[in-house]
């Protein structure tokens, strides 16, 4: 059962948790030893054993891709949650702008 838990950190310090979160629970290298192993063992005329080992290897590298695939869906979420609080932090200019322009679009008419 996967849950979510959170945690602060400093908005400059987004960007680098999301790259420590990247690098901490994806093993690329794990996965694509894996799937080299399979593609070697995987081959015509193979035995019955050499066949069902590939389908645990098989099983294996969709489990991994699952973590991959939930951890790219946290790092997304964490960078979604940040790219919102940096539109925050921008939406005061852009308050201040429009008003101004909709004043002369007014005053042309």
């Amino acid at each position: 059962m996967r849950v979510n838990i959170s945690h602060s950190v400093e908005v400059e310090e987004v960007p680098n948790h999301v790259l420590e979160m990247l690098n901490k629970k994806i093993d690329f290298a794990a996965l694509k030893e894996l799937y080299e192993s399979l593609c070697r063992n995987l081959q015509p005329g193979a035995s019955l054993n050499a066949i069902s080992f590939c389908a645990e290897q098989v099983s294996d590298l969709r489990a991994g891709l699952y973590e991959v695939d939930m951890s790219l869906q946290d790092c997304a979420t964490v960078l979604n949650g940040y790219v919102e609080i940096l539109q925050q932090a921008n939406a005061p200019l852009v308050e201040q702008v429009a008003p101004e322009a909709s004043d002369e679009e007014t005053k042309n008419e």
